[in-house]
């Protein structure tokens, strides 16, 4: 919410038949040999593994692996982000892929304690595209967003804690608290291991990192 990504489109995984013959080209890629198409049809190497005789492998085989490699993928762009992110004096909030082996979306939310400008965004997203084009980590067409995190940030590390101390705060544990799982409440302060939370009620939670699923900041009016 509030954040205008940069949206680059990257990538190249897709065909419109089950049974299409592939001709070799390169390395990197294979092209539909057959007659009256319009347009080449680009498999990445990845897909074209799974390639048996004349045929490609069923769509739900390939749906299989990119969610089996997603998490991995993920993570490893993570990491390429943050050289590049920090690099750039800003922080890495954080990383994710919307979509399926057929295609998605990468989305890399960056943020500055000064606020994040189109620029920053313009210029993260070109370093990391051609990084990923160098890597071809991802086996399917893609979009890069490269954008700030909105007014609900996502809450990460202990400096997150420490930076929006006052600050309103939705929280869901690993396991209940209090009988449930979903907590709210405003930052009072972080340890290294714990971030005290004061709830409506009066009542201050501490609550391990360790335990901590996942937290955002509440928007505020």
């Amino acid at each position: 919410m509030g954040h205008r990504p940069c949206r680059r489109r990257s990538g190249g995984a897709e065909n419109n038949s089950s049974r299409t013959r592939l001709r070799r080209i390169s390395s990197r890629q294979y092209v539909n040999p057959l007659p009256g198409n319009r347009k080449d049809v680009t498999i990445d190497l990845v897909t074209v593994s799974a390639v048996t005789g004349s045929g490609l492998t069923p769509a739900f085989f390939v749906e299989s692996r990119m969610s089996f490699q997603g998490k991995a993928v993920v993570e490893q762009v993570r990491g390429m982000a943050e050289r590049i992110v920090v690099s750039e004096g800003l922080e890495l909030v954080d990383a994710e892929w919307k979509g399926g082996s057929r295609g998605g979306t990468l989305r890399v939310f960056i943020d500055n304690e000064a606020g994040v400008t189109h620029a920053d965004c313009e210029r993260v997203s070109r370093q990391l595209s051609a990084v990923l084009d160098v890597e071809d980590l991802i086996p399917a067409t893609y979009s890069l967003e490269v954008s700030s995190p909105g007014l609900d940030r996502k809450l990460s590390r202990p400096g997150d804690y420490r930076r929006f101390a006052g600050r309103a705060a939705k929280v869901r544990v690993r396991e209940p608290l209090h009988g449930t799982r979903q907590l709210t409440g405003r930052i009072e302060g972080n340890s290294d291991s714990a971030v005290s939370l004061r709830t409506a009620s009066g009542e201050t939670l501490e609550i391990l990192f360790a335990d901590i699923e996942l937290a955002r900041l509440v928007i505020e009016v």
